[in-house]
C-alpha cells in the first residue's frame, strides 16, 4: 500500500499515510485494542457486549478488530457471518461461506474480484 493524502476513518482529518486511521486515531486504536485484549485474556469467555462495557471501547471497533483478525473471540461471543448471519470467531465470515466463496472463484477461473479488487458484476460492468 502506498502513502496518499486520505481523509481519516474515524475523525476526518486529512493526512497522508497508508492505513485508513490517521496517526492520532491509530494511537487511540491500538490502545483501544491493548485494552479489549488483555480484558479478554482475562475473560475469554466474554461477549461483545460485556466486553464492550468493560473496556469503553465501542462494538463497532470490536467488531472491526474481529472482522480484520486482530482478535479471536470465543463461540457464541456475538460476532455474526456477513452472508449468512452464522457465529463468527475471527474475520467477516463462517467457513461455509469462505469456503463457497472460494469455491465460486474456482469456477468463474477468476482469482481476483475484479479491476480494481472489489466485487464486480459482469451484468452491469460497475462495481
Amino acid at each position: 500500500m502506498t502513502s496518499e493524502l486520505r481523509n481519516c476513518r474515524e475523525c476526518g482529518r486529512l493526512f497522508v499515510g497508508a492505513t485508513p486511521a490517521c496517526p492520532e486515531c491509530r494511537k487511540a486504536e491500538d490502545a483501544a485494542f491493548e485494552r479489549v485484549r488483555t480484558y479478554l485474556g482475562e475473560n475469554p469467555s466474554a461477549s461483545i457486549r460485556e466486553t464492550c462495557e468493560a473496556t469503553e471501547v465501542a462494538p463497532g471497533l470490536v467488531r472491526r478488530f474481529v472482522e480484520d483478525g486482530r482478535l479471536i473471540l470465543a463461540a457464541g461471543a456475538g460476532a455474526t457471518c456477513k452472508i449468512c448471519g452464522a457465529p463468527v470467531t475471527s474475520g467477516r465470515l463462517c467457513a461455509d461461506c469462505q469456503a463457497e466463496l472460494e469455491r465460486a472463484k474456482e469456477r468463474s477461473g477468476r482469482t481476483s474480484n475484479g479491476p480494481s479488487g472489489g466485487f464486480y458484476s459482469r451484468r452491469s460492468g460497475h462495481q
